[in-house]
C-alpha cells in the first residue's frame, strides 16, 4: 500500500497532484489499488480533505484549487475575528514543559479573568 503523507501546508497539494500525475492508481478506489493516508494538522485539514474526496487528477485539482480558496477565507476571518477579541501584536500561545500547569490552568484561568473585570 502506498501512502502519502500531507501535512498543514497547501503546497503539499500540489506535491500530491505531481505525485497522481505519475501514479494515477493513486486516486483508485478499488481493493487492489494503493490509497493515500492524508494525514492534516489545523489549516491542513481542509489540504488533507483534497485527495480524500478525490477519484481522479481532474477532481484532485478542482478539490485542491476550492479548498486552496476555502482556507484563505477561513484565515482571514480568524485574523479579522482576533482584531476584534484583542487588538495586539503579542501572541496567544505558550507552549510549557511539564503537566504541572495543566492541572494548575483552571486557578490561572480563574484569576486571571476576575483581574479583567
Amino acid at each position: 500500500m502506498a501512502q502519502l503523507i500531507l501535512d498543514k501546508t497547501q503546497l503539499n497539494n500540489a506535491n500530491t497532484i505531481r505525485h497522481v500525475e505519475n501514479n494515477p492508481s493513486l486516486l483508485a478506489s478499488d481493493d487492489n489499488s494503493p490509497s493515500i493516508l492524508a494525514l492534516g494538522i489545523c489549516g491542513g485539514l481542509l489540504a488533507a480533505a483534497a485527495p480524500a474526496v478525490s477519484r481522479n487528477l481532474t477532481e484532485l485539482i478542482e478539490a485542491a484549487t476550492y479548498l486552496a480558496g476555502v482556507t484563505v477565507r477561513v484565515a482571514v476571518a480568524i485574523s479579522r475575528r482576533s482584531v476584534q477579541i484583542e487588538d495586539d501584536t503579542g501572541s496567544w500561545a505558550f507552549s510549557t514543559l511539564g503537566t504541572d500547569i495543566v492541572a494548575q490552568l483552571p486557578a490561572i484561568l480563574e484569576k486571571f479573568h476576575k483581574s479583567q473585570v
